[in-house]
């Protein structure tokens, strides 16, 4: 080969290189979206604007892989707390590149393509996880249960085998193995995993929809009804130490209720619910926290899970969460107005009318709440209640129109009554 020809060739060969590497010896990095600061808590804002910095510090300073993995890996773990998905993924995604083997990482981009709804991307990832850390049970049930949702029953069900051949009673384990038995019609054996699984969590009330289903596959009726009996809500659980860490880099109530809103506000229900839930778990006497989970803070977040459940048509359990509120705080305005609004939706007016009630005696000023209550009262052929409330009304907003004709109305009831 000729000389010139030899040194055209080591250019391009160094320019592809360079190509795929910021600096000698350093992968190529993903740009790392920058989430928006707006309307966070300063906290908040801190902490995520305090990984930034640190990650225009990996292309600044002289890392090895590991310490690279590390830096993308926290602020991913940040990210990922408050709800910056698209942060989260980039940063997980560039640990990954550093070539280190640390299975969490594949583990939380598993989770996050979960929640997108990237089934195929997920289960890739939670495989991954499990190649270089082969004993990570809750990675083995996060695989197994989108195994199963994905039809893959029988690969599903080799991957629990694993988990149940060292752990026989895993609640979570039998859980999804009896569900994937009573699909395949094994109601017998997937009664036995079921009730394997009610042994081990009692309190997981949603199990007895299974078996009652299980039970009367096979014939057996009586059983059927007692389990249809004391079927609820009550969830399966297992411990999962790296979606605890996550949650333990959040710094109190008050800084999760933020994120939430801000998700909230950018139309991220998602997000927002699973902020939410996490705000109410919070002990509110030993919170532990810069800004404690007190009654008021806890009151704020079930009200604030409530609002996200309502605008996923979810109002029953929205109902739950407004009441839960109240427990924490029995004079929040806020929760008793939407009990109200969601009992006038269902015909329950006699319930409206006590929230509403509570409503304009905390706050007499509440227009709407004045308004809708003589409504009710209206309704239910209470006029003359309906009137000291529209007085009140039309005492602070004369020129209401919807007030004025209601009054009127009640005016006209009242007289017909008077009549007879």
């Amino acid at each position: 080969m000729k000389p010139d020809t030899c040194r055209v060739v080591l250019a391009l060969c160094i320019v592809l290189i360079v190509a795929g590497c910021n600096e000698v010896g350093k992968p190529a990095m993903l740009p790392v979206p920058a989430p928006s600061l707006d309307g966070l808590h300063p906290h908040i804002a801190d902490h995520v604007q305090a990984q930034r910095e640190r990650l225009s510090d990996v292309a600044l300073r002289d890392m090895d892989s590991q310490e690279i993995a590390s830096a993308y890996g926290a602020a991913g773990q940040v990210y990922n707390t408050y709800g910056f998905l698209d942060a989260a993924e980039a940063c997980y995604l560039n640990a990954q590149r550093t070539g280190t083997d640390d299975y969490r990482w594949s583990y939380y981009l598993g989770q996050i393509y979960r929640e997108q709804g990237q089934t195929g991307a997920a289960i890739r990832q939670f495989q991954n996880a499990l190649q270089i850390n082969g004993d990570d049970v809750p990675t083995a049930l996060s695989l197994a249960r989108l195994l199963r949702e994905t039809d893959r029953a029988r690969e599903a069900a080799a991957v629990l085998g694993k988990i149940l051949a060292t752990e026989p009673h895993h609640a979570y384990a039998n859980y999804i193995l009896g569900q994937i038995q009573l699909d395949a019609g094994h109601s017998a054996t997937a009664v036995q995993s079921l009730q394997t699984t009610l042994a081990a969590q009692p309190d997981a009330t949603r199990v007895h929809y299974l078996l009652a289903a299980a039970y009367r596959d096979i014939g057996d009726t009586r059983r059927a009804q007692i389990h249809l009996r004391l079927r609820g809500d009550g969830q399966v659980t297992y411990a999962d130490p790296l979606i605890s860490e996550l949650t333990g880099i959040n710094r109190g109530v008050q800084q999760i209720l933020e994120a939430g809103t801000a998700a909230f506000r950018r139309g991220d229900l998602i997000s927002a619910e699973k902020l939410f839930r996490k705000a109410i778990t919070v002990d509110p006497d030993h919170s532990g926290t810069d800004y404690p989970g007190d009654s008021a803070l806890l009151a704020e977040a079930h009200h604030a899970l409530g609002l996200v459940l309502v605008r996923q048509g979810k109002a029953k359990e929205a109902e739950a969460h407004y009441r839960e509120a109240l427990r924490y705080k029995p004079q929040f305005v806020a929760a008793h107005y939407d009990i109200a609004r969601l009992q006038d939706t269902v015909g329950d007016n006699e319930d409206a009318i006590h929230h509403y009630e509570r409503v304009v005696a905390i706050e007499q000023r509440y227009r709407d709440a004045l308004f809708r209550l003589a409504t009710g009262l209206e309704r239910t052929g209470r006029c003359e209640q309906a009137l000291g409330y529209l007085e009140q009304m039309l005492e602070r907003y004369p020129d209401n129109k919807p007030a004025k004709e209601l009054q009127s109305r009640c005016l006209v009831a009242r007289g017909h009554k008077g009549d007879h």
